[in-house]
């Protein structure tokens, strides 16, 4: 069996420990009678939100309504049987010795499970076997009512983050674009960094405190071209360590965002994503990879640049063995696939993954 049938068959055991509470329940009453009357009469409310609450929970979850409803109800299933069975069988001789023990522990449960069903009485008057049998049947069909309810409750399924990363040239665009259609929010850490760059005080700050304030321009600004200046060669490292903090918490933001605007999915655009560590706040990666010579030609068409330098550029970044390694899912792009043909086919993966 599952672990996670395990799970539920326990929480089919909370009404034996709620019968357990109602047991010390008598005690307290007659020592704290407001305390003891509270328990008495909220705990089966509560217990009832609880039954709701795993019913939305286990639906959430893709899980199937009748064999789940079964495993979380079983406690109360059998009580109602061996009610129905001492009904029956009216005469004491007739009761074995194995049942009168299966009744004797089931009747832990017997003070909760008849307070659920006649909440709404003025006082406890149970008389005779078939009142006790009718009131737990009623008791099990109400926690069933609640189960249900939960499970029919309207569902917002809950926003996937989705982390996007591959070497330069390898088509991330389109696989972002097809994302895009589908309504998901795109963040790129690239932009990001460079939105920071512009707004935070307080990483001009701490940039200048580092490479010096002739990174800055006469309006206090970064200048990008002094930095990188002041950066290369040896202070890349230095540098990630000042904006990654600030890049990540701005990332984090964005997310937030998005799930409060109920977009079905955040994808987080980062060529460095599992370096930075940010592919940890993300449910899945996907890595987009293209052969090497695809991506050099397209690093040349996209910026202006000749062929020796496209390929430094291409052959600086972690080789595809890297990304296959860190990714759960990989869209390749190859030399015969148009445009078209690859954002339908990252379409489809990305329609897979928000289900």
């Amino acid at each position: 069996m599952k672990k996670s049938a395990w799970k539920l068959l326990l929480a089919g055991l909370a009404p034996a420990a709620v019968g357990w509470v109602y047991n010390v329940t008598f005690m307290i009453w007659a020592t704290i009678p407001v305390l003891g009357m509270f328990i008495w009469y909220g705990v089966p409310l509560a217990v009832l939100a609880f039954w709701g609450l795993l019913g939305y929970n286990c639906r959430a979850k893709g899980r199937r309504y009748l064999p789940t409803l079964a495993l979380t109800h079983w406690v109360m299933a059998a009580e109602v049987a061996v009610y129905l069975w001492q009904f029956l069988l009216v005469g004491d001789e007739a009761r074995s010795m194995l049942l009168a023990g299966f009744s004797q522990w089931f009747n832990v449960f017997a003070i909760f499970t008849t307070r659920l069903a006649l909440l709404f009485e003025s006082q406890a008057n149970y008389i005779g076997q078939a009142t006790m049998t009718a009131s737990e049947v009623i008791a099990l069909a109400l926690m069933v009512l609640a189960f249900s309810l939960g499970w029919l409750w309207p569902h917002r399924k809950p926003m996937k983050v989705i982390g996007i990363t591959g070497p330069t040239g390898a088509g991330k665009t389109t696989a972002l674009n097809a994302l895009r259609e589908l309504g998901a929010e795109i963040i790129d850490a690239d932009a990001v960094y460079h939105d920071l760059l512009e707004s935070s005080d307080l990483l001009r700050r701490d940039l200048a405190r580092v490479f010096g304030d002739g990174i800055l321009d006469g309006a206090g600004q970064v200048d990008r071209k002094a930095l990188a200046a002041a950066v290369y060669p040896d202070g890349l490292e230095r540098l990630n360590e000042i904006t990654h903090p600030y890049v990540m918490t701005a990332i984090d933001y964005r997310v937030a965002a998005a799930r409060r605007a109920g977009r079905p999915a955040a994808a987080i655009d980062a060529i460095a994503l599992i370096e930075s560590g940010a592919a940890a706040k993300c449910d899945t990666v996907v890595a987009v990879l293209a052969p090497l010579e695809l991506r050099v030609k397209r690093i040349m068409a996209r910026d202006g640049i000749d062929e020796a330098y496209a390929r430094r550029r291409a052959l600086a970044q972690p080789d595809d063995g890297f990304f296959r390694s860190h990714s759960g899912h990989v869209l390749e792009n190859t030399q015969e696939d148009t445009p078209e043909e690859f954002g339908k086919r990252a379409r489809a993966l990305f329609e897979e993954l928000l289900r």
